[in-house]
């Protein structure tokens, strides 16, 4: 699973260069689609138990 793998590197890069606009364009998009899939996608939810929990909030200040 190449998410799995990317994940980490791309933490580790947004505390080394935190503001890296690449990174930051990356995270926001990860960090919106997750918190509305639910919503949107109801036949989804279940398999989002692999991501991490974000807020609709957070989301969008990233």
């Amino acid at each position: 699973m190449m998410a799995g793998k990317a994940l980490p590197i791309v933490n580790r890069v947004l505390k080394i260069q935190p503001g890296n606009a690449d990174i930051l364009l990356g995270t926001g998009i990860y960090s919106y689609y997750i918190s509305v899939i639910p919503d949107e996608f109801p036949a989804f939810k279940p398999l989002l138990i692999f991501f991490l929990p974000v807020t609709k909030i957070r989301a969008l200040r990233t």
